[in-house]
């Protein structure tokens, strides 16, 4: 995992590789709350609002799945207020494709010269404009080419339904760094259409209960 430090929110782009990130406006990438992030330990060892080290028990934050560390609970504050373009931009940077070849035209990832993000996962692509091209597919689709490389984390029933999966349904969507598989079209739908469930699918899919009701002052 690249450790590198990292200047302010600048990532530093390495053999002419080009970060790509849209479509994140709407989605602020943080949710403490949600599951578990994908990793123990922070993927940062230096701040990326002060530069400073990133010390056992230091504030932490869970976007997009990933866990970022901060040297105080004000630079995480200051971090979490940024530009969510920006947050996805430095999650990016430690992130390796988990793809073999371009999702457009099959360039394999090693030649390929864009990098996007999308659903917590890092997608090679062949430039900038099969990266755009990509982040405007629909959930299912995308969720059907990252089953090429990636597992799903839910084996024996759907996270919508409680239904059993067969192996071969051809259903899959991504969350938060995660792939999870449906059984059937309804569910798909449901997910790209009522984006409100996504969170109570990923927490069944990892056998996590539901959140825990907000408290209210009396």
């Amino acid at each position: 995992m690249n450790n590198a430090p990292r200047s302010g929110f600048i990532i530093a782009c390495v053999v002419a590789m080009v970060w790509v990130v849209s479509g994140l406006a709407a989605d602020a990438g943080v949710d403490d709350d949600a599951v578990p992030a994908i990793e123990s330990t922070p993927i940062n060892a230096i701040c990326p609002v002060t530069g400073g080290a990133i010390e056992p028990g230091a504030p932490t934050a869970t976007l997009w799945g990933h866990l970022v560390g901060f040297s105080s609970a004000e630079a995480r504050a200051g971090f979490l207020a940024s530009p969510a373009p920006d947050r996805a931009s430095f999650v990016l940077g430690f992130l390796e494709p988990v793809n073999r070849e371009c999702p457009i035209d099959g360039t394999p990832a090693a030649l390929c010269k864009a990098v996007t993000f999308r659903d917590g996962f890092a997608v090679a692509c062949c430039d900038d404009r099969c990266a755009a091209e990509f982040d405007a597919w629909a959930p299912g689709q995308v969720g059907a080419f990252l089953r090429k490389s990636v597992e799903p984390i839910n084996a024996q029933t759907c996270p919508q339904t409680g239904d059993a999966l067969v192996p071969d349904d051809p259903y899959y969507v991504a969350y938060d760094g995660r792939l999870l598989q449906l059984c059937c079209d309804y569910c798909l739908m449901e997910w790209q259409y009522q984006p409100a469930t996504r969170d109570g699918a990923l927490r069944r899919a990892m056998g996590i209960g539901p959140r825990a009701a907000p408290v209210t002052a009396p």
